[in-house]
Parts: structure tokens; C-alpha cells; sequence
């Protein structure tokens, strides 16, 4: 694989306070997914996006330009855990870069929106994984030799 911006390929909603949950990934920045409101200052669930082992050192989202909405927390599965990468104000209608902090074998990254308005919504309009190749002889960590 070359290193590229990787689409999630499959999605889980395990709160199902999510709707149009593949709008998060069809390469489009004029449809979202959008998160219910569950409250002032409250999360909604996490939208959990799928992708096939790689090895990952940084995921981009591009959110809307919401003014009651910027607060997101993301995190990316790795090592058998999740690992927090990013909680805070994110730009609207931008992308936004938010490195894993090293390189991982990831499988998942999951993202979720605070209200700072109880009626408004949190909107992810894409997400992407950057896809590193591993060199050729190179010891992956699963055991094995890539090449």
C-alpha cells in the first residue's frame, strides 16, 4: 500500500445516536453523519469507523462549520485498546489533521461530538486514515516479515 488517505470501509454505532452514518466517508464534504444532541455539554456516542489492519500515524476529519458544535473527541484502535488522540474544538469546514503520535497497526478510529447546544446535532462530513507502507523486510508487529 502506498501512502495515501484511506476511507473507513464500514461503520458501527454501537449508541445508535447516529443517522447517515456513511456520509462520514463518501468522499463528499457536503454530507454528514449526523450525532444526536444528548444534552448542553454532553456527548453523544461514539461513531466507531472500521478500516483493515494498516499501519496509521495520523487520521484527518472535516467537520462542519457549526458554531454551536466544534467540541469532538477522537480515538484510534490499536494494541487492542482505544487511544485518545484528540479531545477539543476542531475548525469547521476545513480538514483537520490529528496525528496518532507514533505509527500503529490501526483497525478503528471513533468519534463523538459535545452539544454546547441541547437541540443542535455533531456533524462529521469525512474521515480518513493515512495508510503507510511498511518497508520491504521490514518486522511488522504482527510477527511477520513484509517483502
Amino acid at each position: 500500500m502506498a501512502d495515501s488517505w484511506i476511507d473507513p470501509t464500514g461503520y458501527e454505532d454501537p449508541s445508535s445516536h447516529w443517522s447517515s452514518e456513511t456520509a462520514a466517508f463518501d468522499n463528499d464534504v457536503d454530507t454528514h453523519a449526523a450525532g444526536a444532541a444528548q444534552g448542553l455539554g454532553v456527548y453523544c456516542g461514539f461513531l466507531e469507523l472500521n478500516v483493515p489492519l494498516m499501519t496509521c500515524s495520523k487520521v484527518r476529519i472535516h467537520v462542519g462549520n457549526f458554531a454551536w458544535n466544534r467540541i469532538y473527541d477522537v480515538d484510534v484502535y490499536y494494541s487492542g485498546a482505544w487511544h485518545g488522540i484528540h479531545e477539543g474544538a476542531l475548525s469547521g469546514q476545513v480538514w483537520n489533521d490529528l496525528s496518532v503520535g507514533s505509527t500503529e497497526n490501526v483497525t478503528a478510529a471513533r468519534v463523538r461530538g459535545k452539544g454546547t447546544d441541547r437541540s443542535r446535532i455533531s456533524g462529521v462530513f469525512e474521515f480518513d486514515f493515512w495508510g503507510e507502507a511498511l518497508p520491504s523486510g521490514f518486522p511488522h508487529s504482527l510477527g511477520m516479515v513484509i517483502g
